[in-house]
């Protein structure tokens, strides 16, 4: 068990993340987390966003994001929410690090991943980006996918522009679909 966490040291963390947030979500309720983050108002908006990208901080955005929907529409958070998303994804195609690029190398590794990345699709750089583009859309952590499409050369400006885009739409995917939980 313990080789899992050495192999897989970010893709374990993001799990674990997950599990904590999801619990203390539930132990503390949403009305509380709100009543901490209500004063904050708009610019927690845009920091949660922010932490909606990173491994150690995305399982608690997608947890808090949606408290936003007792004050604010789910499109103000998207737009918003999505701009501090934005700005923390463009840093991190330029700061990607050697360590993710080693695992993501270890992982490759696999039997099942080197028939996928045999696969024709996987040499195509418009399926990269695709792939790039769905990560960051989803509530997980978006390094994966920057390095996905930091690997297919793509400029920094269509980058921008495809995080912000991709960004608002899953962050107002998420803020609908939970904030109806709440």
């Amino acid at each position: 068990m313990m080789s899992i966490f050495k192999r897989y040291p970010h893709l374990t963390t993001l799990v674990f993340m997950y599990v904590v947030a999801g619990i203390l979500f539930a132990l503390i309720g949403p009305e509380k987390i709100h009543a901490f983050i209500q004063p904050w108002g708009i610019g927690g908006v845009f920091i949660v966003g922010m932490m909606y990208t990173t491994s150690l901080t995305a399982a608690l955005a997608a947890f808090i994001l949606p408290t936003f929907t007792f004050d604010y529409s789910p499109a103000t958070i998207a737009v918003i929410g999505a701009l501090g998303a934005t700005l923390v994804d463009v840093t991190l195609l330029h700061l990607i690090r050697s360590d993710l690029k080693k695992e993501l190398k270890r992982l490759s590794a696999l039997p099942s991943m080197r028939w996928i990345r045999s696969t024709p699709f996987m040499k195509e750089k418009w399926f990269r980006n695709t792939f790039g583009i769905f990560v960051i859309a989803l509530p997980i952590p978006d390094e994966v996918g920057i390095a996905f499409m930091a690997n297919s050369n793509i400029s920094e400006a269509n980058f921008r522009l495809i995080s912000f885009i991709v960004n608002i739409i899953g962050i107002y995917a998420l803020v609908s679909v939970v904030g109806v939980l709440y």
